[in-house]
């Protein structure tokens, strides 16, 4: 949430009990306390439903912000966790593409290799092509033994 950026959780957690213990005092204050022992502090009592007011948004506030830090946390860890398995799988693709990249290399190499062997077989035969521009069998029979 937005406000645990501005704060550090410390001072987050903090200003949450302190919500929750100044609201819940408070209210405890002018619901039951206020009514009770009213002739001790007579210049409060006008003010007792302003101060249960104010107690109870404290207390919504304080109890709010514990949910925020809490929803934090969990999502912390859930990110921490997602982040170590994306590292992980990164290491594993870097080996396989590694992997692969040697096995492409091999076989282009293969393969380029064959075709030079091929294409000088069928030159030292001197056999292709014939005088109707088709290749002869025997020039077909060299190209298949030489690709298997």
């Amino acid at each position: 949430m937005w406000i645990l950026s501005l704060f550090t959780g410390n001072i987050i957690s903090l200003l949450s009990f302190i919500c929750v213990a100044v609201g819940l005092m408070g209210y405890v204050g002018t619901s039951f306390v206020f009514d009770t022992v009213s002739w001790l502090l007579p210049q409060i009592k006008p003010y007792s439903k302003v101060i249960g007011g104010v107690s109870v948004i404290l207390l919504c506030v304080g109890f709010f912000l514990r949910g925020t830090i809490y929803s934090n946390d969990k999502w912390a860890v859930k990110v921490k966790t997602a982040q170590a398995k994306v590292a992980e799988l990164e290491a594993k693709g870097q080996t396989i593409t590694e992997v692969i990249k040697v096995r492409t290399a091999t076989q282009i190499k293969y393969i380029k290799d064959h075709t030079d062997l091929v294409i000088g077989h069928i030159n030292e035969s001197a056999i292709g092509i014939d005088s109707t521009n088709v290749l002869t069998n025997e020039a077909i029979k060299i190209y298949n033994e030489g690709i298997k």
